[in-house]
């Protein structure tokens, strides 16, 4: 029996795909860039059972399949559009999509990749390589800390992950865990389910092992400990996560005050938030002075910023990139949200309008803050050349304003 299962495991492997014609191929590639494009626009459907079925009713027979019992085992999604079903946190799943498209895989035989099932998982960066030679159906987002199985049913999707864990913490190679995953297809196939079909076999983390990665632009702003995910989430790691971090990804503590530190945070982030401005203006400004004006604030903040970093990376530090400093850029995100949703002179009133809010901002938080609270020399020369920039760019969008309202 054991020959039999091996003589069915090398075939499996052995399969190749059977070409399709020209025209089909073409047809086929035309369809699925359809499908991508209505991903991003799809809107969402009502959770009701009879919408989500009116949906799937378009739906290729084998997708749709996967997304029928997908439902019956883990209840009505949480998620619906036109090309996509998605259900959130059903253990030990952190995520669950079935998508429209039908992805060919021929590892270890011909089949359809359409049942996305992913987890929290940190893979270190050295095995990586290796799960992508295992399967190209292993989608492993390091920053995240989630690893994904890409195939056509829920079995599928666990034996991937059990292999991949068997690779991570040395117990298999590439190779053998190839060879395992065709014999247990193999058994599968011949109505043996095997352990590692059935379930996971190793804990799954409840909470994801970031790996936040370390700056590469000496200067650049650091997370402080109240944001930096990953240090919170090292104890929680299942023990082939648990790594020692280095010194140089330490969080800085926080200060009982505003320190030089975080001080550093907001003038990044104030220059941050307006070179992002300024990317959307310079794409979309109807008014040629309007454009200018933005690609003059862009130089000027980029500058800033470069001189920001350049000047904590002599002082052998970094911007701490407090929660407070955190706030103040989402902030200026939401509100750059409302304006670049308008077209033509709308967008160009609504745009200036908020340069002149936060440029006003901008500057009363130098005055009022970061310049009484600076103890270094340098930084105190920094911040006042910084408020020069903001003041005179502050009195240009006022210019530019009443010049509109005229």
């Amino acid at each position: 029996m054991r020959k039999q299962n091996a003589v069915l495991a090398s075939a499996l492997l052995a399969l190749t795909f059977v070409p399709i014609s020209t025209a089909r191929a073409q047809e086929n590639r035309r369809a699925d860039e359809k499908q991508r494009s209505a991903a991003a626009a799809a809107p969402m459907v009502r959770m009701d059972r009879s919408s989500v079925e009116r949906m799937l009713a378009e739906w290729p027979n084998r997708p749709k399949l996967s997304a029928h019992r997908t439902m019956e085992k883990y209840g009505m999604p949480d998620e619906a559009t036109e090309v996509r079903l998605v259900w959130h946190n059903k253990t030990p799943w952190k995520r669950i999509m079935v998508v429209r498209e039908e992805i060919p895989h021929l590892f270890p035989r011909l089949h359809m990749d359409y049942l996305y099932m992913t987890i929290n998982y940190h893979v270190p960066a050295g095995k990586s390589d290796d799960l992508i030679e295992f399967d190209g159906s292993v989608l492993i987002d390091r920053t995240k800390g989630e690893l994904t199985a890409r195939c056509d049913v829920e079995e599928a999707d666990i034996l991937t992950l059990n292999l991949a864990h068997d690779i991570v913490t040395g117990r298999k190679s590439v190779a053998q865990a190839r060879r395992a995953f065709a014999m247990t297809e193999a058994e599968l196939l011949m109505g043996r389910r095997s352990p590692l079909v059935n379930a996971l076999q190793f804990p799954v983390a409840a909470v994801p092992a970031l790996d936040t990665d370390k700056p590469q632009i000496p200067g650049s702003p650091l997370p402080s400990g109240e944001t930096n995910a990953l240090s919170l989430t090292q104890a929680q790691m299942p023990p082939h996560a648990r790594m020692p971090m280095p010194a140089d990804r330490m969080p800085m503590a926080s200060s009982a005050g505003m320190g030089d530190t975080e001080i550093m945070g907001f003038v990044a982030v104030i220059n941050l938030n307006e070179i992002e401005a300024a990317m959307d203006a310079e794409k979309k400004a109807a008014s040629p002075q309007v454009r200018q004006f933005a690609q003059m604030i862009h130089m000027h903040h980029g500058a800033n910023l470069t001189e920001a970093m350049m000047l904590a990376a002599k002082m052998k530090t970094a911007p701490l990139w407090t929660p407070a400093v955190d706030q103040l850029n989402r902030e200026a995100a939401g509100k750059l949200a409302q304006v670049v949703r308008l077209d033509g002179q709308a967008f160009d009133r609504a745009w200036i309008a908020l340069q002149v809010e936060a440029h006003a901002k901008a500057l009363a938080m130098i005055d009022g803050q970061l310049l009484p609270g600076a103890k270094n020399a340098p930084l105190r020369e920094h911040l006042t050349k910084t408020r020069t920039t903001v003041a005179a760019h502050l009195e240009e969008a006022r210019r530019l304003q009443a010049s509109m309202s005229r």
